[in-house]
């Protein structure tokens, strides 16, 4: 569990393919030691995505599997390119997010990003996450904790307000339109679309 919060980020250093599956080997930047005793095993979210640390040193390396290639941007990772980092939610630690499973829904493109009474991005849904996204709901793009700001379910997109703060910590803000990026509704929203589908029976076909 995580709070989309990102206080590190790292650069890939090396990405090999191996089969199906992948090594993704990340460069920790300088930080203010969120990361120190990070030990084989952890969790870290890697841009939004829950995986496990399976070496620990200058780099973290970690295996990536081909379910969380096809359904995240990790496959598409480039040696040089800055992603964010975030280690698991303690007990007792500060929840200053919202709560941020590290299981991605899928990939999203941006539609639009940049200055629009302030910095917006515009994302556009994938169909099956329409019914998720809420005005003033919560939403994690590449693991980055955000409030929806509008949204507009007959063109499939939200849109979101980012802060002087979230450009300076993050990625977003080098976001262009036509980038894909990770998703990940509030967990909330999709218990409650999925207990009210249960409940409420659909309508018969007409006859």
């Amino acid at each position: 569990m995580f709070t989309g919060l990102i206080r590190a980020r790292g650069v890939v250093s090396t990405v090999e393919r191996r089969g199906g599956s992948m090594l993704l080997a990340i460069r920790q930047v300088p930080t203010d030691g969120i990361l120190h005793g990070t030990r084989v095993g952890d969790s870290i979210a890697i841009d939004g995505c829950c995986l496990t640390a399976t070496s620990v040193g200058a780099e973290l390396c970690f295996d990536v599997i081909e379910q969380t290639i096809a359904l995240t941007t990790l496959g598409s990772m480039a040696p040089g390119r800055c992603v964010h980092l975030e280690p698991a939610l303690r007990m007792g630690d500060p929840l200053g997010g919202h709560l941020v499973q590290g299981h991605v829904d899928g990939r999203a493109r941006v539609h639009f990003a940049g200055e629009r009474n302030g910095f917006r991005l515009v994302v556009e849904v994938p169909e099956r996450c329409r019914a998720w996204m809420l005005p003033q709901g919560s939403v994690a793009i590449n693991g980055v904790s955000l409030t929806i700001a509008e949204a507009d379910p007959a063109a499939g997109r939200f849109g979101v307000a980012l802060i002087p703060e979230t450009l300076r910590a993050t990625n977003l803000g080098q976001l262009v339109a036509g980038d894909d990026v990770n998703l990940e509704c509030d967990q909330l929203a999709k218990v409650i679309h999925a207990r009210l589908a249960q409940a409420i029976p659909a309508s018969p076909p007409p006859s």
